[in-house]
């Protein structure tokens, strides 16, 4: 390894730790971070590996990238990543795809309990001295409603398990999940259109790719009933916002709650924050000192085994490429 090979690190949101820095540097790479595109060109000739979390690596900066034996993102989504691009150019793409399940049930759960009996208007009401039920906004009753997931991998088995107490029906819509894996956690396979229609809860639990992108748009968000909420802990962008905007100010639907936006961070006058039928959180339901040091861990191993020559893991465009034993590229 070349002395001066360097390790490209993209996001101020994660840090590394000293022991992983000391841990780079037998192997012959110093980490630098870059805040913009031109920092990270300036320096693409000699990187080895990339650290990556929002920061979008396009495919002109991919390209860039003559001696990069791999792309480990803090996370499990990798949609800001031209992953084409990288299988093209013949580089690993690996992420973090487990390490934060329980935490984001656990939010897209919240969001449901706290939508569902529109916590944050009754805080503000209580703040404003209002008192008696006959004031007040009812709470919608949960037993015996439906929860529709859209999506079925692990985070909406673990949604569901935190469901099924409440009395909860469960419907769920995922093409790439058996109908019988579904019936044995007792869950009802729809297809989306007839599991919008007939939801009274809708849990988005899809990662953003180009088939995913405004799965949810205008027309399908119209077949939602009247009375129904809409959770979002997955990717902003499998909504179409502007039409969810619209059905919640209109109230063609009674409310929403998102840890997620179709552009991130949101512009200070997106319209979603001027509504008082949707809780909102900043992308953070992974958030906890857990869930930040598995993900940190992860990231970090692949870039270590990298350099090592050893097996990668987790490599999300495998099929696109052809990989020796060791890791390395063909």
């Amino acid at each position: 390894m070349n002395p001066e090979s360097i390790v490209l690190f993209t996001d101020s949101d994660h840090t590394v730790a000293d022991a992983d820095r000391q841990a780079l540097r037998p192997l012959g790479a110093t980490l630098c971070a870059v805040a913009s595109r031109e920092e990270f060109l300036a320096l693409s000739g000699r990187t080895v590996a990339v650290l990556n979390s929002n920061f979008p690596i396009t495919a002109d900066l991919i390209n860039s990238l003559n001696n990069c034996l791999v792309i480990s993102r803090y996370g499990s989504g990798y949609d800001n990543i031209d992953v084409a691009a990288a299988s093209r150019k013949g580089i690993p793409v690996c992420n973090v795809p487990v390490f934060c399940v329980e935490e984001v049930a656990n939010r897209a759960f919240a969001l449901l309990l706290a939508a569902s009996c529109q916590l944050l208007r009754l805080d503000r009401l209580a703040r404003d001295g209002v008192w008696g039920v006959h004031r007040l906004p009812y709470a919608c009753e949960i037993s015996g409603r439906t929860l529709g997931l859209v999506g079925f991998g692990k985070i909406a088995r673990a949604m569901a398990a935190r469901a099924k107490p409440f009395g909860l029906h469960m419907i769920a819509c995922d093409p790439f999940v058996q109908p019988e894996s579904m019936k044995a956690q007792e869950v009802e396979p729809l297809p989306l259109e007839e599991l919008l229609a007939v939801a009274d809860y809708v849990s988005v639990h899809t990662p953003l790719n180009n088939e995913t992108r405004h799965l949810l748009d205008r027309r399908r968000l119209s077949l939602l009933k009247p009375s129904a909420i809409v959770i979002n802990t997955s990717r902003g962008a499998v909504i179409e916002e502007a039409a969810l905007v619209d059905m919640l100010r209109n109230h063609r639907i009674a409310g929403a709650g998102l840890d997620v936006f179709e552009q991130e961070p949101p512009a200070a006058d997106n319209p979603l924050f001027a509504l008082d039928n949707v809780i909102l959180t900043p992308h953070c339901a992974a958030h906890t000192p857990s869930a930040t040091e598995r993900v940190r861990r992860g990231a970090v191993d692949n870039v270590l085994r990298a350099l090592r020559g050893e097996p990668l893991q987790n490599i999300v465009n495998l099929d696109s490429l052809q990989m020796e034993p060791a890791g390395r590229i063909v």
